[in-house]
């Protein structure tokens, strides 16, 4: 059934729609016709066909068909099976699905620009860097992605994050009060190289102390061995170890003597480590929890061995403080000596006396040194120089100022952190408890 209806206009408004945009093949178009129901040429109303919502009682659906002529174009409709099938739409009719839809592709679009972002900050971190080792990083992370949730020590580790997030959201870390005691003990050698060993970690970590080094030792009792049998990681979770106090490096906002602004750095040297063992250097804000190596959660940074990473994850409320920062430097193992140091916000690490990244402000006061390890390991802390890296030396780069630190401290006796308030109970450093690993004096 046909029904001309010799509107030329109503013709002209068809095409105006853009019958071109869709397919020609099937519904033909002014540029590539068809031969319509009644044997003219012409093509098919897409307005028509997709919606369809004029039709006589008892018709299934209607459309127009477009005649081309010489002299003018008339469109006439047609109803039920002289229609074309209506295009396939591939989520349906179903409001909810196309929500959900404009939904997924708003955040692919919010993740394709912060994407951009994160490469951008690459390639200005890292302007040497081709593109061809650009592609071959993509590929590792996009493998690495993979191998975390399919293989088993993959899902450890994925485990062991979320446990470490569940930590930190029990136990916030905290801004450092600066008082006097505690600005005085920074510049005590003694004070800034003491380490603090958790409770939970005291079976696994000796720590000896010498006038100008720390040895630390991971699993002492299991020299030789691979980290995978010497304890259950899973379980467990990885062994880090801190200093006691705080970096020796203050805001400016607060009152503190000159050497306590000048920049910090340490080295240390990898003396053993067993198969499979990863060691981890950096720094933690407090409290961090002590079954995670340094730069795996949030309020840290940590140079890792095996993989030569520099993972960093900044503190609350900094925007996006969740989402990891991974480096490249390079792998280390035993002999070598690597360094970190601080320097107006950003962190240096270097590498058997080379420069090998350069963090922009990352480093926030307060941070402590963190030493881990997920096996059998045995590292020397040099606090003293004079450094492998010899730029550091050349600006007098140091982690123990003995200049002036007398004269500053007086009589008062050094604090490890500032004196509780009323009613305050130390903080948990490091464990899922309520007790402490820190001890403060009142």
């Amino acid at each position: 059934m046909a029904t001309p209806s010799g509107d030329t206009s109503a013709a002209v408004r068809l095409i105006a729609r853009g019958v071109d945009s869709w397919d020609a093949d099937i519904y033909g178009s002014p540029s590539k016709p068809l031969i319509g129901p009644a044997g003219a040429p012409g093509f098919w109303d897409r307005a028509s066909i997709a919606d369809s919502n004029i039709a006589p009682s008892g018709a299934i659906r209607n459309c127009t068909f477009v005649t081309l002529s010489s002299t003018n174009r008339d469109s006439t409709m047609y109803f039920g099976a002289a229609c074309p099938s209506a295009p396939h739409k591939p989520f349906g009719d179903s409001p909810w699905v196309e929500a959900l839809v404009g939904v997924a592709l708003a955040f692919a679009g919010f993740a394709l620009v912060l994407g951009c972002f994160v490469v951008k900050g690459k390639l200005e971190r890292e302007p040497d860097v081709t593109m061809r080792e650009w592609a071959r990083r993509a590929g590792a992370t996009v493998a690495k992605w993979v191998r975390m949730r399919v293989s088993k020590e993959g899902r450890v580790e994925l485990a062991l994050a979320a446990r470490g997030d569940k930590y930190l959201r029990a136990h916030p870390q905290r801004e450092v009060e600066w008082t006097p005691a505690l600005v005085a003990s920074l510049t005590n050698e003694s004070g800034i190289t003491e380490m603090d060993i958790p409770s939970e970690n005291q079976d696994k970590v000796q720590v000896a102390r010498g006038e100008t080094e720390t040895r630390i030792d991971f699993f002492p009792q299991h020299r030789g061995v691979p980290s995978l049998q010497c304890h259950d990681r899973a379980r467990d979770g990885d062994v880090t170890v801190f200093t006691k106090l705080p970096v020796p490096w203050v805001p400016p906002s607060v009152a503190a003597p000159e050497i306590l602004r000048r920049s910090v750095y340490f080295e240390l040297t990898v003396t053993a480590l067993a198969p499979s063992t990863t060691f981890a250097f950096g720094l933690a804000r407090h409290p961090f929890p002590s079954f995670r190596l340094p730069g795996r959660n949030a309020g840290s940074i940590g140079y890792h061995s095996s993989s030569g990473l520099v993972h960093s994850r900044q503190s609350e409320p900094a925007f996006f403080y969740w989402l990891p920062r991974t480096s490249h430097a390079l792998s280390y193992g035993v002999g070598d000596v690597v360094g970190v140091g601080i320097s107006g916000g950003k962190v240096y690490f270097s590498h058997n006396g080379e420069l090998v990244l350069v963090l922009e402000m990352v480093a926030e006061p307060g941070m402590h040194v963190a030493f881990g390890a997920t096996g059998p390991c045995t590292v020397k802390v040099h606090w003293h120089g004079p450094w492998r890296w010899s730029e550091a030396n050349e600006k007098g780069y140091k982690y123990v100022h003995e200049d002036g630190s007398r004269q500053y401290l007086g009589e008062q006796e050094p604090a490890s952190l500032g004196p509780l308030k009323n009613g305050d109970a130390p903080p948990p450093y490091s464990q899922e408890n309520e007790s402490s690993s820190f001890s403060r004096r009142p």
